[in-house]
């Protein structure tokens, strides 16, 4: 299975964007990796729809990838193939 995966820091409204394009595009699983190291309920709200996991910000979006290869997030569904991005990026069209 294909996943997109949106690494977030502190941009909560770009984030708020992706999601938004995402409404526009066919549906695809999304998960959302929140790096920080306090709970943040503002994130959890926006992300209702999709897969959200918070982990401490520990090496940024590298050690959420590393992470992630290495089966350490717990909730982190079952993958193929992924496609990485951070929150400081958008897609360009609705088929990206």
């Amino acid at each position: 299975m294909s996943i997109l995966v949106i690494v977030v820091y502190n941009r909560l409204a770009n984030l708020k964007h992706w999601l938004h394009c995402l409404t526009l595009c066919d549906p695809m699983p999304v998960v959302v990796i929140h790096n920080s190291n306090e709970p943040a309920p503002e994130y959890e709200a926006v992300c209702k729809d999709v897969t959200y996991i918070r982990r401490p910000n520990v090496g940024y979006d590298i050690g959420a990838f590393q992470d992630v290869c290495k089966n350490r997030l717990q909730g982190f569904p079952e993958w193929e193939r992924l496609l990485w991005v951070t929150d400081d990026t958008f897609p360009m069209c609705t088929n990206f």
